[in-house]
């Protein structure tokens, strides 16, 4: 969430499409969220469960530039689960990810 919601805010319209993904029971505080910083009515800023290795959507299917992947991985056995779902989105050629773990994982 503050990844997505920073680079919306920070970005500007250079952005097409900030996503912003979590499981369905921390979605209304993700919208929430997106609402308290101002960017409700902003089209660019979607909100949307995305189950690593289970969702998914065609309309994000190789779309993505970027993908930005900040602490959300606690359990090794999620890892693969979720670089699937990243290889899923992001763009063919030249798409980026920048992800972050517990040293744990």
């Amino acid at each position: 969430g503050l990844g997505g919601l920073c680079l919306a805010k920070l970005a500007g319209t250079r952005l097409e499409l900030v996503a912003l993904t979590d499981r369905a029971p921390l979605l209304e505080r993700l919208r929430g969220n997106v609402a308290r910083n101002g960017l409700a009515q902003d089209a660019r800023v979607q909100v949307a469960e995305v189950l690593w290795g289970e969702t998914r959507r065609a309309d994000w299917a190789g779309t993505m530039d970027l993908v930005v992947a900040a602490a959300c991985v606690y359990d090794a056995p999620l890892v693969d689960p979720l670089l699937d779902t990243i290889a899923l989105y992001l763009r063919p050629a030249g798409g980026r990810c920048l992800a972050s773990f517990d040293a744990s994982v």
